[in-house]
């Protein structure tokens, strides 16, 4: 059931274009950072991640395999290896009531139009899922390839292959809470309008993504069309700040490969700027 997965975590690697950057804050090309600490004998390593991506594109660097295989475990937004929490996963793909039940004749009659028109659907096949489910869908289907990689799966195997313990920042139901507050009906709908568009973004943040140029991402998904107010706030500020707590505690016990989105790596209340500010030396890891 690994396009659940996929469906509940593809995007939210998202900026928000209300941090105020400075020249003092913006950060270097990379995508894994180390961790350090005067009271802490070993790093650790903090990760960003694309979620998904096509095969073809895909590929774990050997800064990343190394610094996983230094640290004590893997950790992710959600273990998504805990059989308790993917069941969660499964669940949460589906909706409390149908979709017919819930929305407006005109939201039905826009919802139906998209599925045929864009996806080859029928709002029957669709009825018992929720729409943010039906939106991560969409998304997916935008990927231009049949075979997809993500990266949370792929490091999983790493860890156990290296017999590493694997745990998350945050359970399932915590993240779903999330996403709800975040993409109300309405918001949903219009997102669904952006279809094209999303088809057209998804290549040049995958490219920006494999050069490591997190500037570039970025730029590519501020869009004030993507992400308003609410999704920022839910998605990447409240968030961060929750993590920014539980990290420390986490490095107290050892070291740990942290592997999130990479949009929350980014701005004065991105998790670096806030783990610095907690006293950690947090830098670039280049090669």
């Amino acid at each position: 059931m690994k396009t659940i997965s996929y469906l509940l975590v593809l995007f939210i690697t998202m900026l928000t274009t209300q941090t105020t950057k400075s020249q003092d804050s913006k950060l270097e090309n990379s995508m894994l950072w180390k961790i350090d600490h005067k009271n802490h004998k070993k790093s650790s390593f903090l990760m960003g991640t694309i979620h998904v991506i096509c095969k073809e594109d895909f590929k774990i660097k050997d800064k990343i395999s190394k610094a996983l295989a230094a640290t004590d475990q893997l950790v992710m937004e959600v273990n998504i290896t805990d059989p308790n929490e993917f069941k969660s996963l499964q669940q949460g793909a589906l909706g409390k009531q149908k979709l017919s039940e819930q929305l407006t004749e005109i939201q039905l009659a826009k919802l139906s139009t998209f599925l045929k028109d864009k996806m080859g659907m029928t709002l029957a096949q669709v009825d018992n899922y929720t729409l943010s489910t039906i939106y991560s869908l969409s998304i997916l289907q935008n990927l231009p390839c049949t075979e997809k990689k993500m990266y949370e799966f792929e490091l999983s195997a790493l860890a156990k292959q290296q017999g590493k313990p694997i745990k998350g920042l945050e359970t399932v139901n915590e993240q779903l809470g999330y996403f709800e507050k975040a993409y109300p009906t309405d918001f949903l709908l219009q997102q669904l309008d952006l279809f094209d568009e999303y088809e057209k973004m998804f290549p040049l943040l995958v490219t920006a993504y494999n050069k490591e140029n997190l500037e570039e991402l970025f730029a590519q998904i501020t869009n004030e069309k993507y992400m308003d107010p609410n999704n920022k706030k839910w998605l990447l500020e409240y968030r961060n700040k929750n993590w920014a707590k539980k990290i420390p505690l986490m490095l107290e016990e050892g070291s740990n490969f942290f592997a999130v989105g990479s949009a929350h790596l980014v701005g004065e209340n991105g998790v670096i700027q806030l783990l610095r500010k907690k006293g950690y030396i947090v830098t670039p890891v280049l090669n």
